[in-house]
């Protein structure tokens, strides 16, 4: 692969996909909210304290990154509805 063909690859992050639709179906029904809810708080809403080893903190990084893969495909599966 080229440079170049890595400099004009396009994205596809805005578009809508099956999968998008899955989650938005989910996740905007009242207790798929309540379950995303749940789920902020105990991963984005958590507070670290300085003396979590770099492996707590990496695990919860993880569990952030999960929560707000869901948060935006809720969102972008429901963007075309």
């Amino acid at each position: 692969m080229s440079w170049e063909k890595l400099q004009t690859k396009k994205s596809n992050k805005t578009e809508t996909t099956d999968i998008d639709k899955v989650y938005a179906s989910v996740f905007n029904q009242p207790d798929g909210k309540k379950v995303l809810e749940h789920l902020e708080s105990l991963t984005i809403n958590a507070y670290c304290s300085p003396q979590m080893n770099d492996q707590t903190l990496w695990h919860l990084e993880g569990q952030r990154w999960i929560v707000g893969l869901i948060k935006s495909k809720a969102k972008r599966g429901t963007v075309n509805e």
